[in-house]
């Protein structure tokens, strides 16, 4: 009997910060600023939103879009992407 572990996918990576950082993130400039809480520390109005499988997610500035290699994204809180992503071998930023 052999021992195994769950290969970890890679992705591409892209930190949103600001409208026009992401091809698919959008900006909220026509919802008030009072719509959006979500404890980040920025005003509502600048934040944005990308499509998800699940419909449209709010992104705070500092989230993180991942692309798999076929195509779906994702989005990865700031804290999160910190303390669980690496840059992957041949990425040339080791």
């Amino acid at each position: 009997m052999g021992r195994y572990r769950k290969r970890v996918p890679e992705y591409d990576a892209q930190q949103w910060r600001k409208d026009g950082d992401h091809p698919h993130v959008r900006g909220l400039e026509d919802h008030p600023a009072n719509e959006w809480d979500h404890k980040c520390g920025f005003p509502g109005t600048a934040h944005g939103s990308v499509l998800l499988p699940g419909g449209y997610v709010i992104v705070c500035p500092g989230d993180w879009i991942l692309t798999s290699d076929q195509g779906a994204r994702s989005l990865v809180r700031q804290a999160e992407f910190e303390s669980g992503y690496e840059p992957a071998a041949g990425d040339g930023r080791g």
